[in-house]
C-alpha cells in the first residue's frame, strides 16, 4: 500500500485516504452515502480553510465514479437522504429521469392520446399496471391530475422554457439536471421555428445517441460534487 501524502504543508494533519470495499454496486451506493453523512455529521473530520480549521461540509466532498450511470445512482441516493449533491461534467441529461419526464410530457402536450406519453408518466407516478392498461384502452380514464397539468402546459407550448420550468415545478424538481435540460432546450428553441414535435425528436435522438451535455453546479455551491474519473 502506498502512503499518500498531501502536497501542501499548510493543511497540517487535515489529510488522509480511505478505502471501503462493498459487496455490490447497490451496496457501494449505500456505503458512499453513509460515508458522506459520517464525514459531515460526525464532526470528527476537519479541513483547512485559509488560516483556520473547520468541520467538513458537503461542499468539501467529491465522489468519483467510473460511469455516468453510477454517478446518477449516487446523486439520486443523496437526494433521497436530503444530501445536496450535483453532477459535474458531461452527462447524458436526456437519459435521466428528468429528461425522460420532459420527453413524455412534451409528447403528451403534443398528443393527448399518445400512449407513449401518458403511460410513462403514470408509471412514474406509481399507478398500477391495471390502471395504466385501462387508460390505454380508454383515454378518458387518464387521471384528472394529468389532464389538468396538460391543459396548463399546453398554454405554454410555444414557450419551451416556461413549459419545462412549470413541468419540473409540478414535480418539485430543481437541480443541476433540470437546469441543464431547460438551458439546453431553451438555446435550441430560441430564435427558431422549431415545433414541439421537433424538440421531441431532438430529445429522442439524444437518448438514442447517448449525447452528453455539460452540467455544472447551478443550485448550491455547498453540495457534494459527483463526477466520472474521465
Amino acid at each position: 500500500m502506498t502512503l499518500i501524502q498531501a502536497g501542501r504543508d499548510d493543511i497540517g494533519d487535515c489529510k488522509g485516504i480511505r478505502f471501503v470495499q462493498s459487496g455490490s454496486k447497490d451496496d457501494e451506493v449505500v456505503d458512499t452515502v453513509r460515508a458522506i453523512k459520517e464525514y459531515v455529521f460526525s464532526k470528527k473530520y476537519t479541513v483547512r480553510d485559509r488560516e483556520s480549521s473547520r468541520n467538513v461540509g458537503f461542499g468539501d466532498i467529491a465522489v468519483i465514479c467510473r460511469k455516468t450511470e453510477h454517478c446518477r445512482m449516487i446523486r439520486d441516493a443523496c437526494e433521497a437522504e436530503g444530501i445536496p449533491a450535483y453532477l459535474q461534467g458531461d452527462v447524458q441529461i436526456m437519459s435521466t429521469r428528468e429528461g425522460k419526464l420532459a420527453l413524455a410530457w412534451l409528447r403528451y402536450v403534443n398528443n393527448e392520446r399518445d400512449p407513449w406519453a401518458f403511460v410513462p408518466i403514470m408509471a412514474d407516478m406509481d399507478y398500477t399496471p391495471v390502471q395504466i392498461k385501462a387508460a390505454v384502452a380508454n383515454p378518458k380514464l387518464i387521471p384528472q391530475i394529468l389532464v389538468d397539468q396538460r391543459e396548463e402546459l399546453y398554454k405554454k407550448r410555444r414557450r419551451i422554457t416556461d413549459l419545462l420550468t412549470s413541468l419540473f415545478q409540478f414535480y418539485s424538481l430543481d437541480n443541476d439536471v433540470t437546469q441543464a435540460i431547460i438551458s439546453t432546450m431553451s438555446s435550441v428553441h430560441r430564435g427558431s421555428l422549431l415545433t414541439i414535435s421537433d424538440v421531441i425528436r431532438i430529445i429522442e435522438n439524444d437518448i438514442e445517441n447517448r449525447s452528453t451535455y455539460p452540467v455544472e453546479n447551478l443550485i448550491d455551491t455547498k453540495a457534494v460534487t459527483i463526477m466520472t474519473m474521465h
